[in-house]
């Protein structure tokens, strides 16, 4: 698949401070060693989980891949001193970088901040009915399983439909905690479609936390609007 993006990344290099210093030394890295950290995110800052990724060093002397955390990062211990390559994978669409770790002594971190801009053309967007989670949980309850059945079986039956499972916060609580919480949901729903025997590949997760509000937050209808499960349909 080819995409017009736009990809943006800073890098960031601490040798000294104690922030680095603990980091190292919790890793056990050794002296000719560095911590890499990388942090993948949408063009809105926020999180992208589950984004598979691969970074190699130009001699091929290292090579390891993974997945991102529910904060969006990866954390490597990488040899000091190397030019690496680093491929991130979403939706089949692979986007590389480079990144030069310099061979210096002392404590040294490495971060990366991957802001990914992308144009995807969901072709329909609706929301997910009788989906329901108790306060501030992300266990799946039983009242959920016949709409999840039912999705599970769009999937099944169409060998060609592809969505994203979008989950949404109200405002009330920390920006980071809403994130986090929407982030868990989704991956709840998607876990459970793939139990059903949906292909990984045809099936994603992303909290979006408070973001994109659909009503507003000042009275409890719309702060219950707010918290909600959509399906993105990208290709059906």
């Amino acid at each position: 698949m080819k995409k017009v993006i736009y990809i943006f990344f800073t890098l960031c290099i601490s040798a000294s401070t104690l922030r680095s210093q603990n980091l190292v030394n919790n890793l056990n890295a050794k002296e000719t060693e560095a911590v890499l950290v990388g942090i993948v995110t949408d063009k809105n800052k926020i999180p992208e989980k589950n984004i598979s990724y691969t970074v190699k060093s130009e001699d091929k002397s290292y090579s390891h891949k993974g997945l991102t955390d529910e904060d969006g990062k990866f954390t490597l211990i990488v040899p000091k001193g190397k030019k690496y390559f680093v491929k991130v994978t979403k939706m089949g669409f692979e986007y590389d970088y480079t990144s030069q770790v310099p061979n210096v002594k002392g404590p040294l971190e490495v971060v990366q901040n991957y802001m990914m801009s992308f144009t995807m053309d969901f072709r329909r967007t609706y929301k997910l009915e009788n989906i329901y989670f108790d306060n501030n949980k992300w266990d799946i309850k039983s009242e959920s399983y016949p709409t999840l059945d039912s999705l599970a079986q769009v999937f099944i039956t169409n060998p060609i439909f592809v969505a994203e499972i979008a989950g949404y916060t109200d405002n009330v609580g920390e920006d980071v905690d809403n994130l986090r919480l929407s982030q868990r949901r989704a991956n709840a729903i998607r876990d459970y479609l793939l139990s059903k025997g949906v292909d990984p590949e045809r099936v994603f997760a992303k909290g979006y936390g408070e973001n994109y509000p659909v009503a507003s937050n000042d009275t409890p209808e719309g702060r219950s609007k707010n918290r909600r499960t959509e399906v993105k349909v990208m290709f059906e």
